[in-house]
Parts: C-alpha cells; structure tokens; sequence
C-alpha cells in the first residue's frame, strides 16, 4: 500500500511503473558483471525518476546479509535535490525483497575509487579542514596524490570519495567550501587527517 503522503501524482506513478518492472531490473542485478549484463532497465529507471524531479538518480544493489535488492535514490550530491529526494522516498510502497534508500550511504570500505580511467586508493586522500560555528558548516580541502587541476575528472573522483567515505548527506548537509588540490602542494607541517577521521569529526560536531 502507498503511503497516504503521496497522492496520485508523479511519485505515486513512477512507484507503480517500478512494482511492474521489478522483476526486469532483478534479472539485471543478477547478471552484473556477467556477458549477460544489460543496463536498460537501469538507465529507464532514472529516466522514470527524473520525471518525478529531473535532479534525481537510481542506483542498485544487492544486500548479500538480507537477501534484497536495494534501490538507492540519489541527487547525485545536489543540495537542492533533498527535498524531491525524501518526497519520493515517503511515497515508497513496501516491495518484497527490495530496500528502498536515500542517498549514497558511507562505507568503512577501503576500497579503490575510479571514475573514467583514473583510480586512488584511499590512503591517496588528504583531508585539510575548518569548522566555521558562524555558518556551521565543515569546510575543506581534499588533496589527492597525482591531482591534475586541469583533469575534470579529478573533481568527480573527489565527490564520488567524499560520498563513499564520508556519506552523500554529510556532504551535501555539513560541508560547506570544496577546494581539490594536490598531496604534493601540501606544507610540511600541515596538518591533514584521513577521510574516516573527517567523518568521526562530522557525526561528532552535527549529531552530537
């Protein structure tokens, strides 16, 4: 049953086309990283969503520990893509099998960070940082071993760090200025922690 929060609107109808297609993106889920992998469903997916809000994406998954599959509603780091992105997810009927998130949810997972043919590891990230208590917001600088400013690619390999290892809404929430620079360009008595510790720092000083 829908939630009584949502009308008979375009949540309501993307919900819908979701349920009676469901099987089709489990298929794919299934067949990732296999010859039989087929990402249409998945591309149609955010095409249906962005009729909803034009700013929103599906991602997916699957939760080995609970057995479901797991569609994940993101803004892709867009502050003003929280609003249509809790909206949509209060309109989320319950679906056997299936977890419905919001956001990219931070991970303890030191894994490697790629984005279009440039990949870091994760003790290749810096974290230079101020609190501001008058705007309440964390600002940083992200510095990154090999960083080329003149490499756009290196800013999407920044924000997709932050969001696995910090968590999308940290970022969009509670920090404020992003800078990028190079490990190189650091002073030798900077001092820098890693992006664990930037989160620790986060939840302690926004969630008490």
């Amino acid at each position: 049953m829908f939630s009584f929060f949502c009308k008979k609107d375009k949540g309501q109808i993307f919900w819908e086309w979701f349920v009676n297609n469901k099987t089709q993106l489990e298929k794919m889920i299934d067949n990732l990283g296999t010859e039989n992998n087929d990402l249409t469903f998945f591309r149609d997916t955010t095409e249906k969503l962005k009729e909803f809000d034009p700013a929103l994406y599906a991602e997916f998954t699957y939760n080995k520990e609970t057995g479901n599959y797991v569609i994940v509603i993101t803004p892709n780091g867009i502050r003003n893509g929280i609003e249509p992105t809790e909206k949509i997810v209060s309109c989320a009927p319950v679906i056997p099998r299936w977890e419905v998130r919001k956001y990219r949810k931070p991970t303890n997972d030191r894994v490697e960070i790629k984005f279009q043919g440039i990949s870091l590891q994760y003790d290749d990230f810096k974290v230079l940082r101020e609190y501001d208590k008058e705007s309440h917001k964390m600002h940083i600088a992200l510095l990154m071993k090999e960083f080329d400013p003149m490499d756009e690619r290196y800013g999407h390999l920044g924000f997709l760090a932050l969001d696995h290892y910090v968590g999308e809404y940290n970022v969009m929430t509670c920090i404020g200025g992003i800078d990028f620079a190079s490990i190189d360009d650091l002073e030798p008595n900077a001092e820098t922690i890693d992006l664990f510790t930037l989160r620790q720092e986060i939840e302690k000083i926004f969630y008490g």
